[in-house]
């Protein structure tokens, strides 16, 4: 039932949290005792659940009504789980504070802002409800979104709830480390419709549903000849287009994300595009172009690309003002700090890479940390030898297809 784990997930993650804290808040505020005091109590077997850490040895301390108190001493070299063991005293295994400290910096955050993210997933899904007609459909986009159809569901059963991928949906092996598996899965269960890019990934998301529930196939189509079978790493001969669990039916579908191409034709034609293009092409006689055009994100591959234009640089000179690569970079949103090292460090390298190999009239990167007009990218398109585009994990790119359809 998505309902009953969506609150039971919920609640187990918040006790999770406090209990963490607590923990934490006791060991920081305790005083430390005498390193004698605390050797006493480990001698009359009166201390349990040590801790050792770089500096200080923590432990639970027997009171007589029953209860447990936290005791901290100043560590000692004599301080060894070796020297622990002649006592003879249950305690857990001695845990290094460099792997605590991670192992709270990376749980503490996550129950938090998973707490967070169920909570502002509710509030989407009862504005969704609120706003959808009866009997109408709700089409929800991308990952972000996972959990919102256990809740509509629940608030609306009379929707129909499609839901498209925009994102690599990944195999069964990848997705299944997520703790929170069964409870995504749970919920996209509960839609009539799922999409993604290309049939891969619904067979990806049919193998995750197998090691959730048991489910039946109901139907399968030929992915040819809209889709590659062969000569492809991810192509394959059929797909499943319909899944039966629990008694429901969830479509699946391919769908891969198109552009418009008419706009592109139009932008061609257009004299301003022309003009454009031959002057570009005259500040860059006798260099050939490599153009890259992505957004900032960890899964783009833009330092990775840096890296490696700099070591082309380095072990062929010979290419040193006959190739440019000319980077267009979109920002994140301002308020999207979690990129903020990643832009840094894309800055540095961009600018070593210049410092090292730059003559008076030669530039190795030409780099545009901005959003360009499109019309200005179209123009680039067009006069670019190389298309060089390297996600790391991507949904579909549509840049490879704008380079194209410009070409």
């Amino acid at each position: 039932d998505p309902k009953t784990q969506w609150n039971v997930g919920y609640w187990l993650m918040a006790l999770l949290a406090l209990f963490m804290l607590q923990t934490v808040w006791q060991a920081r505020t305790v005083e430390p005792v005498p390193f004698s005091e605390f050797e006493q109590a480990l001698a009359e077997q009166r201390v349990a659940e040590v801790v050792i850490g770089d500096t200080t040895i923590t432990g639970k301390l027997k009171n007589p009504d029953g209860g447990k108190t936290v005791i901290v001493a100043n560590r000692v070299d004599v301080a060894t789980s070796e020297w622990l063991d002649q006592y003879q005293v249950p305690y857990s295994r001695a845990i290094e504070s460099t792997w605590l400290r991670d192992l709270l910096s990376w749980i503490l955050p996550a129950v938090v802002f998973f707490g967070l993210w169920f909570f502002l997933i509710r509030r989407f899904a009862e504005r969704a409800a609120a706003e959808a007609a009866e009997g109408g459909t709700v089409w929800l986009h991308d990952y972000n979104l996972w959990m919102v159809p256990a809740v509509l569901r629940e608030l609306r059963p009379d929707v129909k709830i499609a839901f498209f991928h925009h994102t690599y949906f990944p195999s069964a092996d990848t997705f299944n480390v997520l703790p929170w598996r069964r409870e995504i899965v749970g919920s996209l269960l509960q839609c009539d419709y799922i999409g993604f890019h290309i049939p891969r990934q619904a067979e990806n998301f049919v193998d995750v549903v197998r090691g959730v529930a048991p489910l039946t196939v109901l139907e399968r189509r030929n992915c040819a000849p809209r889709f590659l079978t062969y000569g492809c790493a991810v192509g394959l001969d059929e797909m499943t287009t319909a899944i039966e669990v629990h008694g429901r039916r969830i479509g699946l579908g391919a769908h891969p994300v198109g552009l418009d191409v008419d706009r592109i034709r139009t932008i061609l034609a257009d004299p301003r595009t022309v003009e454009r293009t031959t002057q570009l092409r005259g500040e860059l006689e006798g260099v050939r172009m490599i153009l890259s055009v992505e957004r900032l994100d960890y899964t783009k591959g833009t330092l990775e690309k840096l890296l490696a234009f700099e070591r082309l640089l380095d072990e062929h000179p010979e290419l040193h003002r006959k190739v440019s690569l000319l980077t267009v970079c979109v920002p994140a949103a301002a308020e999207m700090t979690v990129y903020d090292e990643l832009q840094t460090q894309i800055e540095q390298i961009v600018g070593r890479i210049n410092g090292r190999f730059s003559r008076v009239n030669w530039a190795p990167v030409k780099f545009f940390f901005r959003a360009l007009p499109f019309e200005e990218v179209v123009s680039l398109y067009t006069m670019a030898d190389v298309m060089w585009i390297t996600p790391l994990r991507d949904g579909l790119n549509l840049v490879a297809k704008e380079f194209v359809a410009s070409q």
